[in-house]
C-alpha cells in the first residue's frame, strides 16, 4: 500500500507507492496576444502557471491564491475554460493529475508581458519558475504540456467548460 503525504501547505496529494495523485489549478494569463508559461524545476517543457489545490479549498479560491503566490500580482478570474484529467508515467511513477484551467487577467497595470524568473518555497524546497510570455501564433512551436493547452487557448471561445482527458501510453 502507500501512504497520504500532507505537504507544508494541506495540498490535496496522494502519493502511493509507484501511483500518484494530484489535484490542481492553472491560469490562462493571456496579454497582448501573448500568453504567460512556466517552465519549473528542471523540466523540459512548458506549463500554465498554478498548482495545488488545498483541502477544502474551492479550486477559484485555489487558482487566484496560487497566481498571486507565483506571481505576486493579484488576478481576476473570468471564468473556467476546461478540466482535464491527465494521465502519465514520470520517473516509472504512474500519474493521475485533475485540473481545472480558469482564464486570468491581471489586476495591477504594473502587469508587463516580460519574461521574470521567481523563486519560491514549496515544502521546504526552493523552485524556480522560469515564466515565459509567448506569442498566440508561435504557441505549437513550444512543448506546452498537456498538449490539450494549445487546442484550448487556440480555438477556444471560452463560452462552454470543456472536459479533456489525455494518457500515455
Amino acid at each position: 500500500m502507500g501512504e497520504v503525504v500532507m505537504l507544508s501547505k494541506e495540498d490535496v496529494r496522494i502519493d502511493l507507492h509507484k501511483k500518484k495523485f494530484k489535484f490542481r489549478v492553472a491560469g490562462i494569463v493571456i496579454k497582448d496576444n501573448k500568453v504567460l508559461v512556466d517552465k519549473m524545476r528542471n523540466n523540459e517543457f512548458y506549463c500554465l502557471p498554478g498548482g495545488h489545490v488545498e483541502i477544502c479549498e474551492d479550486t477559484l479560491s485555489a487558482v487566484k491564491r496560487e497566481l498571486k503566490e507565483e506571481l505576486y500580482f493579484k488576478f481576476k478570474i473570468k471564468n473556467l475554460v476546461f478540466v482535464h484529467e491527465n494521465f502519465f508515467v514520470e520517473n516509472k511513477k504512474k500519474f493521475h493529475e485533475l485540473c481545472f484551467y480558469y482564464l486570468a487577467y491581471p489586476q495591477d497595470k504594473n502587469f508587463k508581458p516580460e519574461d521574470i524568473v521567481v523563486s519560491e518555497v514549496d515544502n521546504n524546497e526552493q523552485l524556480y519558475h522560469n515564466y515565459k510570455w509567448i506569442d498566440l501564433s508561435k504557441l505549437k512551436e513550444f512543448d506546452l504540456r498537456p498538449k490539450e493547452i494549445f487546442y484550448m487557448i487556440n480555438k477556444n471561445t471560452y463560452k462552454q467548460i470543456f472536459h479533456t482527458i489525455s494518457k500515455d501510453k
